[in-house]
């Protein structure tokens, strides 16, 4: 589905990630911080990136002014995180003009392919609310959203959360894709190992 304008990206990362010890944007994956791989995908698809942060602003911001592609990417900084991640996606809805589809991608996925976003933007169809990555039963990320769905989450509660939202909405397409990395949640340190390993999976 060709869109006017192109899509953009909302990525997650305003998170404390005190599961995790330290914050899951800096942690390195073959040497390069996480948050570098999220918004090479991204960027590979999207016109622009959202980067919602919390405290970690400082420790982020100058990472991601060393991406070549830096000039496509806009920090905003959600001041209460702990409201949950709902509020963080709509603090990158803030800065995403209207009329955009969006997706939504956890900070905690960062070996997602940019075959799934490919995907799931050659899926949806008009009516459509969302449309989101599946591997067998299980649902996965990133969202992408509709730019009327992406409009009317605006106006919700910054405390309400996407699942429901989505649950709440009878047009969300489910989109078969093989990307293990859809699915898991980049959480404790044991974690990790587990992503990297099937990150790699081939596509079949």
């Amino acid at each position: 589905m060709k869109t006017t304008p192109n899509p953009w990206a909302i990525i997650l990362g305003a998170g404390r990630s005190s599961r995790m010890g330290s914050d899951k944007l800096l942690l390195p994956i073959d040497g390069k911080a996480a948050i570098l791989l999220l918004l090479d995908t991204a960027l590979s698809v999207c016109e622009n990136v959202a980067l919602a942060l919390g405290a970690n602003y400082d420790a982020v911001a100058p990472v991601v002014a060393a991406h070549p592609q830096a000039h496509r990417v806009r920090l905003a900084v959600n001041p209460q995180p702990q409201r949950g991640m709902f509020s963080s996606v709509q603090t990158g809805l803030a800065i995403v003009p209207r009329g955009a589809l969006v997706f939504v991608q956890p900070a905690d996925q960062p070996l997602v392919r940019p075959e799934v976003y490919r995907c799931l933007l050659a899926a949806l169809q008009p009516g459509d609310d969302a449309a989101a990555p599946a591997l067998g039963e299980r649902g996965g990320h990133p969202v992408l959203l509709s730019a009327d769905f992406a409009h009317r989450l605006r106006q919700r509660p910054a405390t309400s959360n996407l699942r429901d939202e989505l649950l709440a909405c009878a047009n969300v397409r489910r989109v078969p894709v093989n990307d293990p990395a859809t699915l898991h949640n980049w959480n404790t340190p044991a974690d990790i190992p587990t992503i990297l390993r099937e990150g790699d999976e081939p596509d079949k």
